[in-house]
């Protein structure tokens, strides 16, 4: 068994909004393994946030879109979030058309 070192945590903390919540509840009915690319997403996001589209939404707020890869059990996400000091804020949820 490995034992995590203290310095093994993300240097992000995740955040949900309730609007990505609900995307996440309503895609679970047509995805039913989506908390697998969910947790993909946060993961790659709690380590590296500013290696994404920048989006200029409001000035002075550091915003981003990220796509995620499509997988065989997840489809391809895009997802909008904000870097706020050490946190990442997910605001929004939705499938990449393809």
């Amino acid at each position: 068994m490995r034992v995590r070192d203290p310095s093994d945590q993300p240097p992000f903390s995740i955040s949900h909004s309730e609007l990505f919540e609900e995307a996440v509840f309503a895609l679970q009915r047509q995805f039913p393994l989506i908390d697998e690319g969910v947790q993909n997403l946060e993961w790659m996001l709690s380590r590296m946030p500013y290696a994404n589209e920048r989006c200029a939404v409001f000035e002075g707020r550091d915003f981003f879109i990220a796509v995620s890869p499509r997988t065989p059990r997840a489809p391809s996400f895009r997802v909008l979030y904000e870097v706020a000091g050490r946190r990442v804020h997910l605001w929004s949820l939705s499938v990449r058309e393809p």
